[in-house]
């Protein structure tokens, strides 16, 4: 008698059951199950006599295997007694509100393939209960006669899958009537301030009469006309709205009661969780704000303040709960707790630097100390190394090594409790189109902001150069060139920088301008063997019309190089460039420019050797598309000559494409496809686009 099978409610093992007619034996077989959000896909690969017939075996055996599998998946994600995958949802009638919002709202949601496959089942159980979700949905909205008048299901497939089918009668929307805005206190008492005053606090009141009444606009209301006092210097303003609805006559009536409060200013700040980083430094980022007007942007700022020193991992702001009585009138403490970060990291890495016209591979190595004395003097050193090909690594015209050795120590507070020094000795060995060089160079500057807005730069350069590995194209034209090529040469130049901060916050803005100019005085009395002004006027704008989801940005640039003295001129590989990843990016690095052409049998080279007058402008839309992903659109023009304040117009460059940014925790990456547009002086013989790769925004 044949055994009794204990297979109930099993999935056959369709793979490993294959058997050999001849011999009766298991052939040999290679399984492989892969899983994937609970359905198994079976793979069989034999090995045995005849591979057509293995082939057509292991293709059946793995067809059948899915079927079973599939039917253990549906097995498994009957849950709750759900029999049938609700795959479409079809809306009509709806006008005021979209299918989107609509269906957000429900708990029945339709099966899903994209991004990824999510399936979802119907339960009969939830219809009335979505039915009452959409009306209230539209009550909120102001249509509060809306009747879901039609919601069934429609059943494929042996009542596998189901269509449901929703309809709805919206009828007339519910109409503000009256909106009355009530001073129980009266109105603000603070120090005369036009946009502290009743009527303008009550213009940020969004609804309107004779309009749509709407629950959530209501709210928002309340939102914002508090968001104004608060931001007046009324911390503890009160705003409450309510609306008295006619169903019948669909219309509704909105009150506002706004109380005010107190006017308030910014009392002691307390500090704790301070360990190694002295009080007295943190007291002078946040002393300034003692006694000035509240605002939830100014306690921003202080909580940005705190944050800039660079020592502490986190920075909380709390502010009391009731004001209290000070000398001038209210006033509202504020405590802050930080944690301290550790004060050392060193982080090692390599990288690849790759452009049109040159590819280079390096290590790298950032060592950082941020307190080293106990009083936050910051020490920093960056060391790199590599090589360098010009103008590709399978096409190296010219290459060489490549290094830098970059100490830099920051302290704030010698001399002025303000004032911020930097001394920043390096040495760099380097490789450029026509030339090789080495050139070690210190820099001792000094900065401070004054009020929010404006910040002074001032700093001494010292820079020797000596070139090498010279190209005899270059070396030809040192009659053309005249002093601008003195090989080696010493230069000494001061470098003075005001910026006007007219923006949200200093670093990364997100809305507002920053206007710059950059100067530089090089010989005369300080020395050295050139003698010229540089002076390099700026401007960057930014504005942010949805929060963290879109950006436009723009910046204009000119440049003018002034000779003057007995030594008249500026070093060549310090003139004005154009070209690369930040600036037109539909060029290789430094191609705009004057340049010198050396011809040989072999063909003619263009060494490019800069200019003295420079014209610049970007703009950017940055869209984020996916968390930290942004897709970017941008526009360059630009332009070099080689004259003093002399400019071509019909000769300008213009350049687009499209880019992408990836926002990490150790900073944006960037890569961008830059197309030219015309043909300018510098567009011959270049390759129509150009891709750069790039850490940070180009600006």
């Amino acid at each position: 008698m044949p055994k009794a099978s204990n297979n109930r409610g099993s999935v056959p093992q369709v793979c490993g059951g294959a058997r050999s007619r001849a011999t009766d034996r298991p052939w040999p077989l290679v399984e492989l199950r892969l899983n994937l959000r609970g359905t198994t896909l079976a793979l069989c690969i034999l090995v045995g006599r005849g591979p057509l017939a293995r082939a057509l075996l292991c293709l059946l055996l793995t067809l059948v295997s899915l079927g079973a599998c599939g039917h253990q998946r549906t097995t498994l994600k009957n849950i709750a007694g759900a029999e049938s995958r609700l795959r479409r949802i079809t809306i009509t009638g709806n006008r005021a509100l979209t299918d989107r919002e609509i269906e957000e709202h429900m708990n029945l949601q339709q099966t899903k393939w994209f991004p990824l496959p999510k399936r979802q089942w119907f339960l009969p159980g939830l219809i009335p209960v979505d039915r009452k979700r959409i009306e209230a949905l539209y009550a909120s909205a102001g249509y509060h006669g809306a009747r879901v008048v039609a919601l069934e299901p429609k059943f494929r497939r042996n009542r596998k899958v189901v269509d449901l089918q929703i309809a709805v009668d919206e009828q007339a929307a519910t109409v503000v009537r009256a909106i009355r805005f009530e001073w129980p206190q009266g109105p603000p008492d603070g120090p005369v301030d036009r946009r502290a005053s009743p009527a303008m606090i009550q213009t940020h009141c969004g609804l309107n009469q004779d309009r749509a009444f709407d629950v959530a606009e209501l709210r928002a209301s309340e939102a914002t006309m508090r968001a104004a006092l608060k931001q007046r210097g009324y911390a503890f303003a009160e705003v409450v709205g309510r609306a008295e609805v006619d169903r019948i006559g669909r219309t509704a009536e909105v009150s506002f009661e706004l109380r005010p409060g107190p006017f308030v200013r910014i009392g002691d700040i307390r500090i704790a969780g301070l360990r190694a980083v002295p009080e007295r430094a943190v007291r002078t980022e946040v002393d300034g704000f003692v006694g000035r007007t509240y605002a939830p942007t100014r306690i921003e700022d202080l909580e940005g303040a705190v944050y800039g020193l660079d020592v502490f991992s986190a920075v909380t702001v709390i502010v009391a709960d009731k004001p209290r009585d000070g000398p001038q009138g209210k006033v509202v403490d504020i405590a802050i707790d930080v944690v301290e970060s550790q004060p050392q990291s060193i982080r090692l890495g390599v990288g690849l630097g790759v452009d049109p016209n040159r590819w280079e591979q390096y290590g790298a190595m950032r060592y950082s100390h941020t307190n080293i004395d106990r009083q936050l003097a910051r020490f920093d050193l960056r060391v790199k190394a590599g090589y360098a090909e010009l103008p590709a690594i399978w096409n190296p015209q010219e290459h060489g090594p490549i290094a830098e050795f970059a100490p830099t120590i920051r302290r704030k507070g010698f001399l002025e409790p303000k004032l911020l020094w930097t001394l920043a000795p390096s040495f760099e060995l380097g490789i450029q189109n026509g030339y090789q060089f080495y050139a070690p160079k210190t820099r001792l500057g000094v900065s401070r902001f004054f009020t929010r807005f404006f910040e002074l730069e001032l700093s001494h350069n010292f820079r020797f150069v000596d070139f090498f590995g010279i190209h005899p194209g270059l070396d030809a034209s040192r009659s053309i060139l005249g002093l601008d090529f003195r090989d080696p040469y010493l230069l000494s130049f001061i470098e003075l920088t005001p910026r006007v901060h007219l923006t949200d916050r200093v670093i990364d803005p997100r809305h507002g301008v920053v206007l710059g100019v950059t100067w530089n005085l090089a010989g005369g009395i300080l020395g050295g063997n050139y003698d010229y002004n540089r002076v390099t006027p700026e401007l960057r704008a930014y504005w942010t019309p949805l929060k963290n989801r879109l950006q436009l940005a723009a910046r204009g640039q000119v440049g003018f190089i002034l000779p003057f003295g007995d030594e008249p001129g500026a070093p060549f590989d310090l003139k004005y460039y154009l070209g690369g990843s930040n600036t037109v990016r539909g060029y290789a690095f430094r191609v705009i420019s004057p340049s010198v052409q050396w011809c040989t049998a072999a063909g003619c080279r263009e060494i490019p050797v800069g200019g003295q007058t420079m014209v610049s402008g970007s703009a950017e839309i940055r869209a984020r598309v996916w968390k930290g992903l942004w897709l970017v659109a941008f526009g360059d023009m630009g332009d070099v000559r080689a004259g003093v304040s002399q400019f071509a117009p019909l000769e300008w460059s213009y350049t687009t494409g499209p880019g992408l940014r990836y926002h990490s925790k150790i900073g944006v990456f960037r890569l961008d496809v830059g197309f030219r547009l015309n043909d300018s002086e510098y567009g011959r013989d270049q390759p129509l686009a150009a891709v750069h790769f790039g850490l940070g925004e180009a600006f």
